[in-house]
């Protein structure tokens, strides 16, 4: 019985060890993550406090790039708050009827400045017909600014990203395809 419980205790200690591995390995990415949008912040008030550019068109860029900035913190933060919930089991979820059209427009509100700049053309092909879902709103919007932000970012080269939903056997799904190299299924 006491070998029994030294190797139970070894397993525990062991996996205990993974788990905060782990753990900092996410901090230090996200903290390296959260420093990216900081640094781009600094840098153009640096230079605009400085007056090194004074032309209407070159400011309203920096005014861009900041707001683009912003948008990336918030995702990077929202991120940073489900793992908080999902590592808290106390977290409760709001379930509610859903339009997954409302939904689709309005992760896409948030990526307008930045679909502009790329010059990315969306094609949205969700009936306002569809069934509403059962879900929390913030977790859906989240996972919808996620799948289309890594759209925008991971297919530099596509020119159309494409927000399909439609029923099948009951279900609702909801398609986001761009014309990056995708993600092996």
């Amino acid at each position: 019985a006491i070998m029994m419980g030294l190797v139970f205790t070894l397993r525990a200690l062991n996996a205990s060890a993974q788990l905060a591995d782990m753990q900092s390995e996410f901090i230090s990415s996200a903290t390296h993550e959260l420093k990216t949008p900081l640094a781009v912040f600094q840098l153009v008030a640096e230079t605009l406090a400085k007056g090194r550019y004074q032309s209407a068109e070159t400011i309203r860029a920096y005014a861009g790039l900041l707001s683009d900035q912003s948008h990336l913190l918030e995702r990077l933060i929202d991120n940073l708050l489900a793992y908080a919930s999902l590592s808290n089991v106390s977290r409760r979820y709001t379930f509610q009827s859903l339009s997954v059209a409302d939904l689709v427009e309005a992760a896409l509100e948030r990526f307008d400045a930045r679909l502009a700049a790329t010059g990315i053309e969306v094609k949205v092909e969700v009936p306002r017909e569809l069934p509403t879902v059962q879900g929390d709103r913030q977790t859906l919007l989240q996972v919808f600014d996620n799948v289309i932000d890594n759209a925008i970012k991971y297919a530099p080269n596509s020119d159309v990203l494409t927000i399909r939903g439609y029923t099948k056997n009951g279900d609702v799904h909801v398609e986001i395809t761009d014309r990056g190299v995708g993600i092996p299924v």
